[in-house]
């Protein structure tokens, strides 16, 4: 047979075809997983070890072979995410992933138990995924340096732990619900729902921060654990962060730096706070049990501890803005208590060790208790070093108790509004030489627990407020004072030799006292009403003879007056005024005044309610007291006697009639006798009339 071969010509529009992907060589990978299974020879009980992530199988008894085997029943395959066809993490749906071990692209899978190995990396085409369904990877991986938005109806749940690595940050968006926790080795996570972290604890690597995704605030009942130094919030993503299911500090103290306001509501342990740093206000509610041992230093924005206690074993507490023009603040409120329990521990508004900025501000606010158990050395609140401005309010509720608080330089305000100060012990220089220290609408409440202090610093108007007086011991006010509120002394001695501007009243468990670890002067320019002790010292060879309270425009007596004599032994004649007062009223119940060394003398008080002062006088006046003599009369002169009380000075007058008018011609003091020899050296020849009274 013969075969012509013959040319096919034209085209054919529709060829059949047939494609061949030739496959490389794929090289079998068996691994084996063993499940051992052991009974404890003493109680019978048979354990098991665990499987690998993303492996699942059940225990076999084989009868025939003798054996228990294990027989894997799923296995999870590890994938990468692309997301080249979308946005969506679905379930055997959509081919958004390469499978790690094949290398081809793949859908995710899950099994009942769990689903695939997966990981998010800087490789992917698109960042934003979109999780359309619930899923429960075997194992979560975010990693690298760009950024990464996960959220979606859908949520992620199951036993899964979600890890964060590399330095890129990671928003996830939906209320999610795995169990293993959340560990955060680098970069930004961001919060987008307070329940995007499920149920387990987040543990924070040091540099790494957690914020909200925006303004909104997130609160998260999951533990936090740092193990180093963390960030929260951003300065542009500022929600407010709440970590109410407690915080663990990793052991140490930590510094923190808050770019929004952080809540800690949750109970915090092992460790404590050594840094804070950002504008954001840290809040620490109800610390418990709660002890640190070096330095606390607010560097930037404000720290507040809303109740509970912290125990300092040692070192201080630092206000101390290192941000030009900025503001640091430490606000103790609702009772929360900070006691300094070691040594040379101070507590600074401001701070030279280190420097702080000279041009912030730096404030201290008490609504709590801070006390110190020892203030040698230490005990101290130091305002002012390195600082432009450093404020101290001791508000309601408040009770501050140093060994002193003093100035370091720049500008130092305190301020009293309603707070209890206290001294730890009796000090001579308690409160001296700030910029000013003003006396707000709450008032100021000094308790003397006992002690002896001096305040130097004057207490100037700032409102309304008066000062309460509490406690036994002293308080010595040595500054002129301006504050225009009542003066209480409820118990203990108001003392000192400065000026007050405020109506005074000394109760009936309280004393006065003026002057300051010697004899001197306290002015009252205002009403002074005693009810309690009065305690006056004298001294005849002072050049001040008494303890005075000068300046009263009334003075209502009351309670008991105690005169003791300081000095040498008393002479007929002298006299000592204690009161300077526009107006006298009441009366003391009780007088008691130093013993008198002359059965012929006795303490004349006549006058005490009238000018303020006592005499040491006659017992007994003499027949001529309180007469004026006839003039004798000689070449244009005249000499006048009287008789009058021992040590009082008595004004001689002279007139032309009767009527008057009078004019004061000399006036002398009467000798220990009451004796007196007036000389007029210019007296008329007729028509002369004199007479004497005592000088006020």
């Amino acid at each position: 047979m013969t075969f012509t071969a013959v040319a096919a010509q034209g085209r054919d529009a529709q060829p059949l075809r047939h494609q061949v992907c030739e496959v490389p060589p794929v090289a079998v990978e068996v691994r084996e997983d063993q499940l051992h299974r052991l009974v404890c020879g003493q109680c019978g009980r048979t354990t098991c070890g665990t499987l690998p992530v993303g492996v699942s199988g059940t225990l076999d008894n084989n009868v025939a072979n003798s054996s228990v085997d294990l027989v894997i029943t799923a296995a999870a395959r590890a994938l990468k995410w692309g997301g080249e066809i979308s946005a969506a993490w679905d379930i055997n749906t959509t081919v958004n992933w390469t499978n790690l071990f094949t290398g081809f692209w793949d859908v995710y899978a899950e099994t009942a138990a769990f689903g695939d190995l997966v990981r998010f990396d800087d490789t992917a085409a698109n960042r934003s995924v979109n999780v359309t369904t619930d899923v429960k990877p075997a194992q979560l991986v975010v990693e690298g340096a760009l950024d990464y938005d996960i959220g979606g109806d859908g949520k992620i749940g199951g036993g899964v732990a979600l890890v964060k690595n590399g330095s890129g940050a990671l928003t996830l968006n939906s209320a999610n619900s795995y169990t293993g926790g959340t560990l955060l080795n680098g970069g930004t996570l961001r919060l987008g729902h307070s329940e995007s972290l499920g149920a387990g604890a987040l543990n924070m690597a040091g540099g790494t921060a957690l914020t909200s995704d925006g303004v909104d605030p997130r609160t998260l009942t999951n533990r936090v654990v740092i193990s180093g130094n963390p960030t929260f919030g951003d300065p542009v993503l500022n929600g407010a962060i709440t970590l109410a299911g407690g915080l663990d500090w990793g052991g140490a103290a930590r510094s923190l730096t808050n770019h929004s306001d952080v809540i800690m509501s949750g109970i915090t342990t092992n460790g404590g706070l050594d840094r804070k740093t950002g504008v954001g206000t840290l809040t620490l509610l109800n610390l418990s049990g709660q002890s640190t041992a070096g330095n606390v230093q607010i560097e930037a924005g404000s720290v507040v501890m809303s109740g509970g206690n912290l125990d300092k074993a040692g070192g201080g507490i630092r206000i101390m803005s290192l941000v030009p023009n900025g503001l640091a603040a430490f606000r103790l409120l609702n009772g929360g208590v900070v006691t300094f329990s070691g040594t040379g521990q101070n507590l600074r508004v401001g701070s030279s060790n280190p420097n702080g900025e000279t041009t912030a501000t730096n404030v201290f606010e008490l609504a709590g208790t801070v006390t110190w158990t020892t203030n040698n050395p230490g005990g101290q609140v130091q305002m002012g070093a390195n600082s432009a401005l450093a404020q101290v309010y001791l508000r309601p509720g408040g009770l501050l108790r140093p060994g002193s608080i003093v100035s370091q330089g720049n500008t130092t305000e305190f301020y009293f509004d309603g707070g209890t100060l206290a001294p730890m012990a009796s000090s001579a220089t308690f409160v001296q030489g700030l910029s000013s220290a003003r006396v707000l609408d709450g008032g100021a409440v000094i308790d003397t627990e006992g002690k002896d202090i001096t305040i130097g610093q004057a207490l100037l108007a700032g409102g309304t407020g008066g000062l309460a007086k509490l406690g036994a011991g002293t308080l010595n006010l040595t500054g002129d004072s301006t504050y225009t509120g009542l003066t209480v002394v409820s118990n203990g001695t108001l003392g000192g030799t400065g000026s007050l501007q405020s109506p005074t009243l000394v109760e009936t468990g309280g004393a006065l006292a003026p002057g300051n670890a010697g004899i001197g002067t306290l002015t009252i320019n205002n009403a002074l009403t005693l009810a309690g002790t009065t305690v006056m010292e004298i001294n005849r060879a002072n050049a001040q003879k008494a303890d005075l309270v000068t300046g009263i425009t009334t003075l209502t007596a009351g309670g008991t007056l105690i005169v003791t004599n300081v000095g040498e032994a008393l002479q007929l004649g002298d006299t000592f005024q204690l009161f300077g007062a526009g107006n006298f009223a009441g009366g003391f119940a009780n007088l008691i005044l130093p013993a008198l060394t002359n059965p012929d003398w006795r303490w004349d008080t006549s006058k005490l309610l009238v000018n303020g002062t006592v005499t040491v006088a006659p017992a007994t006046l003499p027949p001529d007291f309180n007469r004026l003599r006839l003039p004798v009369l000689a070449g244009g002169t005249a000499t006048v006697q009287f008789t009058g009380l021992a040590g009082r000075d008595y004004i001689l007058l002279r007139a032309l009639a009767v009527e008057g008018p009078w004019t004061p011609i000399r006036t002398n003091t009467a000798s220990p006798e009451g004796f007196i020899e007036f000389f007029d050296a210019s007296a008329p020849p007729t028509n002369s009339f004199y007479k004497t009274q005592e000088q006020p």
